[in-house]
Parts: C-alpha cells; sequence; structure tokens
C-alpha cells in the first residue's frame, strides 16, 4: 500500500496538534485524567472518530483500565462493561506490534462487539510500550 504525502497546511496542522496534545498532557497531574487525555489526543491528532487506550493488568495478559474517546457517557454505559483483552486487543497484548485494518471483521482474530456499540470498520492498534 502505498500513500501520497499530505497537503503542506495538513503538516503543520498536525504538528500544532501535537504539540497542543504534549501540553495538555503534561498539565494533568491525576492519572485518570492524564489517560484520558492522551485517548482524546489521538483521536484528534489522526483525525478519528474512535480511540482507546488500554493499561495491562498486573498479569500482562488482560486489561485493567480501558479508556475510550468519541462516546458520550449514554453510549458507554449503553456498550457495558469494557473489553477485557481479548479478540484484536488480546492479539495485540500478545504480539505488542503495530496492527493497522482496513477491515477489522476480516481478522480472524476479530471477536465481535457487544450489543449498542457503534459500528467500526478501520482500526489502529499500536502498543505502547
Amino acid at each position: 500500500m502505498t500513500t501520497s504525502p499530505p497537503p503542506p497546511g495538513d503538516t503543520w496542522d498536525r504538528v500544532r496538534r501535537l504539540s497542543s496534545a504534549a501540553i495538555r498532557i503534561t498539565s494533568e497531574l491525576d492519572l485518570d485524567r492524564v489517560l484520558q487525555e492522551v485517548a482524546d489526543s489521538a483521536r484528534e491528532v489522526i483525525g478519528a472518530r474512535y480511540a482507546a487506550l488500554g493499561v495491562l493488568d498486573n498479569t500482562g495478559e488482560g486489561l485493567e483500565t480501558f479508556v475510550v474517546s468519541g462516546l458520550s457517557d449514554a453510549e458507554r454505559a449503553a456498550i457495558g462493561d469494557p473489553p477485557k483483552g481479548h479478540g484484536l486487543l488480546g492479539l495485540l497484548i500478545k504480539d505488542p506490534t503495530p496492527l493497522r485494518l482496513e477491515d477489522l471483521t476480516t481478522h480472524p482474530a476479530s471477536g465481535g462487539f457487544p450489543p449498542h456499540h457503534p459500528p467500526m470498520s478501520t482500526f489502529m492498534g499500536v502498543p505502547v510500550l
């Protein structure tokens, strides 16, 4: 897959958004707020509709914390419990390498979505070690 470089204005806009995100993140003192700011900033910088950030539990095999961005409180509540680290998220835990998919439903590790989850097709997972 080849991609063309972004238009000149887009590059500087991304640099500005990334710089702004770094300032917001480093100005936070509360860990929960820092994690939310990271998820919100990632979504803003890459122009995604949704973003999430998972923190591994003590075993390193599941998720202790899962922070989402782009969903309302009502949407979060309707989805129910956060993921535990199975399916594509589990794949990222077991094999911590970046993963980008045009259609996540076609990947063998895709486990589907719980009821009331908004439809999603593309996926980008990037482990932060």
